[in-house]
């Protein structure tokens, strides 16, 4: 329910009066006028209601169902009710001077809200649907089908996962289905009428993971998409993925500020993954909760070439972790979803070196109105430094100074400086894109591309050389 809610604050008057006077009478407060109430507009679940201003009064209180709030507003609105109730709302005036004036009487006003057009289908003892779903647990795939008992009625099918139907439905089947239809028709507008809805006989196959409830949903829709049958569905129970008893050994090697290279090897040729994190990013966590992240966050991760079935080492090369860090190995079989004990392993990256006399090789182009090339070759591959694209009418303040720029940014956004480089920083050779949506590079302007050294000292650091490349690079139009 959305209330229109503000508060008045009192401010309460003295009188100062003289102790060698006598105290006159007291003069009996006025009770002020109740206000008035008209309302607005009402629909199937809202309604909003206003009353004439109360000479004298300094705000309005409002109860509605118990709750009350007080208001400077002249009106008060509710939605998120129920279609054809009656509602009583009471309005009362506030003095400002509570010396000379008290509270007027509420007034009282009822409100019955309209029907609602929208009837939801009354449940039909009858199935709409005949739905089956075949597990093909080598291929890890289902074979789902749908026979409709109406062969001539239109329908929307959605296969989904449990967690889909949390996050779309709040857990429930018909919400999920409605706001899938919805997400659809929204993107899609009328071809969804060719790609989505469904009429007659259908079957199709997915792939799924163990661990997994998976949901076939149907629901019969009339020509502008009102669901006119109820949801119904069929699940399948994926079960736990078979146990791999794969064991590994895991080697870091050739660690320097910002890379290091894992070998990994394993006691069987079972299929296997790697994943790398700062420890900080996983503290505390148990192994249940770490198989749940490495399936929730790092399943494409895994089959966008991470999957292994022998001894392997994997690369971090420089630039790619930051320094002065601990970090952790975890290595773990896959089917579908982590089948074995994860395994961990963890390591710290050397500090950096300093900045101080840092220097640089810059080159860069222009890619197109929205993007510029730079790569920045340092000195010392163990230093940190930034890498910038600015906007020459940012950058001509700083142009004598360029690491004031840094600074105004972190002070800005209140950020110290370690923050700023923990996200920006730079080691080893930086090879970039600088785009619209990271860099804000928009056509028809003009860039210096720049570097600078910076050693982190506490929340704070110092900067080392900066070096500007000698060419302004401009944008063309789009």
């Amino acid at each position: 329910m959305n209330k229109l809610k503000s508060i008045l604050l009192f401010a309460a008057f003295a009188c100062a009066i003289s102790c060698e006077q006598p105290e006159p009478a007291p003069v009996p407060a006025t009770k002020l006028e109740a206000p008035a109430i008209t309302l607005e507009s009402k629909t199937d679940s809202s309604f909003t209601i206003s009353w004439e201003a109360v000479e004298n009064a300094g705000c309005y209180s409002v109860d509605f169902m118990g709750d009350i709030t007080d208001t400077e507003s002249l009106e008060a609105g509710y939605s998120g009710l129920e279609s054809g109730q009656t509602y009583e709302i009471s309005v009362k005036a506030v003095p400002a001077d509570l010396e000379k004036y008290t509270e007027s009487d509420w007034t009282k006003f009822s409100v019955t809200l309209d029907t609602s057009a929208t009837v939801e289908p009354e449940p039909d003892p009858e199935k709409y649907f005949d739905i089956n779903i075949d597990f093909d647990e080598a291929a890890m795939m289902m074979y789902c089908s749908i026979t409709p008992t109406d062969m001539e009625m239109y329908y929307y099918r959605e296969t989904m996962t449990q967690a889909q139907v949390n996050e779309l439905g709040g857990g429930s089947v018909e919400d999920a289905w409605q706001a899938a239809l919805d997400n659809y028709y929204a993107i899609f507008g009328s071809s969804i009428w060719d790609h989505y809805i469904t009429v007659g006989f259908d079957e199709w196959m997915a792939d799924t993971t163990y661990e997994e409830t998976e949901y076939v949903l149907a629901a019969g829709i009339d020509n502008e998409l009102n669901r006119i049958t109820p949801v119904e569905y069929a699940t399948l129970e994926t079960g736990e993925a078979p146990q791999s008893d794969n064991t590994f050994v895991i080697e870091v090697e050739d660690v320097t500020s910002s890379s290091a290279v894992v070998y990994v090897t394993p006691s069987n040729s079972d299929p296997f993954s790697l994943v790398l994190v700062e420890s900080y990013d996983i503290e505390g966590y148990s192994e249940e909760e770490l198989h749940d992240l490495l399936i929730n966050v790092y399943t494409d991760y895994v089959y966008d070439g991470n999957l292994f079935n022998q001894a392997m080492y994997m690369t971090y090369p420089e630039g790619t972790l930051y320094p002065n860090t601990e970090h952790t190995v975890l290595v773990f079989g896959w089917n579908t979803v982590p089948n074995t004990k994860i395994f961990k392993k963890t390591f710290k990256t050397l500090p950096p070196t300093s900045s101080d006399d840092l220097t640089f090789e810059i080159t860069a182009e222009v890619i197109d109105a929205w993007n510029l090339h730079g790569v920045f070759v340092p000195s010392d591959p163990d230093a940190q430094y930034f890498a910038l694209a600015v906007a020459d009418y940012e950058f001509e303040p700083y142009k004598d100074y360029p690491p004031q720029f840094i600074i105004d940014v972190c002070d800005n956004f209140g950020l110290p400086l370690s923050s700023y480089a923990e996200m920006f920083a730079q080691t080893g050779t930086y090879d970039h894109v600088f785009d619209n949506w990271n860099d804000g590079i928009i056509p028809e302007t003009s860039y210096y591309i720049w570097a600078v050294g910076f050693t982190a000292e506490g929340d704070g650091g110092t900067f080392g050389n900066w070096q500007i490349y000698d060419e302004i690079l401009t944008t063309p139009a789009e």
